[in-house]
């Protein structure tokens, strides 16, 4: 009994010392310097798929680099490819990327990135 008090006394302390604004998203404007880097790196895959795995986190799996490819030949499809909101969701940076085509005029596609040093993309839902 006394250990479990401990343990929720522990716990509320640690809840209430922690920084909440780690965890709540941040807006990124999009002229940022970040939010360049993001829209080189995908403009820099529109231009050739050959450069995906350079693009990508080396924890990327299987699914999320055929997911990536896919919106790669999407974006390299597109009459314009241009950041329309770019924001930080807790450890990611999350890109919606505007790439209207004459079939689809409102077409956007979303990316998360991951800031290790350098910009990686780590998904695309």
């Amino acid at each position: 009994m006394l250990l479990a008090a401990a343990v929720v006394v522990g716990l509320l302390v640690w809840w209430s010392g922690r920084d909440a604004n780690v965890y709540e998203d941040r807006a990124v404007a999009l002229d940022s310097q970040e939010a360049k880097a993001a829209l080189a790196m995908l403009q820099k895959m529109v231009e050739s798929t050959n450069h995906i795995e350079s693009c990508l986190s080396a924890k990327a799996n299987p699914m999320v680099r055929q997911k990536v490819l896919q919106r790669a030949v999407q974006l390299a499809r597109a009459d314009k490819v241009e950041l329309k909101e770019a924001s930080w969701r807790q450890a990611y940076l999350s890109v919606a990327v505007a790439c209207p085509t004459s079939a689809d005029p409102e077409a956007t596609l979303h990316f998360y990135l991951t800031d290790k040093g350098e910009l990686k993309l780590v998904g695309a839902p």
